[in-house]
Parts: structure tokens; sequence; C-alpha cells
């Protein structure tokens, strides 16, 4: 397995970007190795946020995934709520975003970088869940994606979801949650 590396964006505070690669040729194997970088991006922002409104809301959305699929509303829908377009990825980046990358042939194997929040994290709160929004839709948008490969990142992302909700992510035991929901979902 591959690693990914992800990168989204806010060029303004109502326009978020994706830009995702893998380093599988495989396209299953790619969108899978995918799947894992949500888990883990996911989870970091989950332990990062802790229970502020944005973490609460992030982990009742993620939690309220059942393995029927996305109940209510979809992650596309819920940036449109929030007044927030999806554009696509372009050579400017933005003010404000987040890098990260997975590759399970290193010792560090997962990096997570938020960009343009500042000591004290201002914003973190709303651009954060929108983020992790993006990046699910990004991935549910994928249409060579097998109804099979959406309902394991699905089970992924309601296993994090619910460890959030019930308070047991916490940015030591991140990593750990995160792999253990992947498995679960056989993304990995």
């Amino acid at each position: 397995m591959g690693g990914a590396r992800v990168e989204v964006w806010f060029p303004r505070q109502e326009q978020v970007s994706v830009f995702l690669e893998t380093a599988r040729p495989n396209a299953e194997d790619g969108r899978s190795v995918a799947g894992v970088l949500f888990t883990l991006f996911a989870s970091r922002t989950l332990a990062n946020l802790g229970t502020s409104l944005g973490g609460e809301a992030l982990a009742t959305f993620l939690g309220g995934i059942s393995h029927n699929g996305i109940t209510g509303h979809t992650p596309r829908q819920l940036l449109r709520d929030n007044d927030v377009e999806v554009i696509p990825a372009g050579p400017g980046k933005g003010r404000k975003g987040f890098v990260s990358s997975f590759d399970p042939n290193k010792a560090k194997f997962f990096s997570y970088k938020p960009h343009g929040f500042g000591l004290l994290g201002r914003g973190a709160d709303f651009y954060g869940p929108m983020a992790v929004f993006a990046l699910l839709a990004y991935l549910f948008d994928d249409n060579g994606a097998s109804d099979v490969e959406k309902e394991k990142v699905e089970k992924a992302a309601h296993l994090v979801g619910r460890s959030a909700a019930d308070g047991l992510i916490n940015v030591v035991n991140q990593h750990e949650v995160a792999a253990s929901a992947a498995r679960a979902a056989g993304l990995q």
C-alpha cells in the first residue's frame, strides 16, 4: 500500500477546494489509501477541536452515518448550508487550509498541518469541520468509486464520529482510533 496526500484550501471563507493524490496506480488501492487518509484526517480534526461547538457538530454528523449510508444531509449539502462552495483545485491555495499525508511505509506515517490559523487556532472551529466535509464529499463524488468502497469510508467515518461523540478521541490516541476504524471498515 502506497501513500496519499490531500490539500484542502479555503481561498475565501465561502470557498473550498480539495486536491487529493495517491501513490497507487491501481484505482481501488488508491481509493483505499485515500479512505485511510480521510479516517486519520477526521480523527485528528476531532482531537484538535475537542468538545468545541465545531467538534461536537462534526462528531454528531460523522457518528450519525449509518451502515445504510448518510442520512439527512450529505457532506456537500452541509457545505452549502454553511454557504461554502466547492471549487476546483487550482494553483492559488488560500489563506487558510490543511495539508495532510499518509504513508504506511514511513516511521512518521501521518502528517497534518493546518495553515493560517495562528497560535490560537482562530477559525479552526469552522474550517476544521468544513475541511472534513469537503474531503468526504470529494471521496463520495469520485465517480469511479464503487458502492462497496463508499460504504467502507462511511463505516470508518461513523466509527470515528462515534468515538469522538463518546469522548474517546484525544491527541494521544487519535492514530489508534483511526487505525481501528479503518481496519473495522475494511480499508486496511
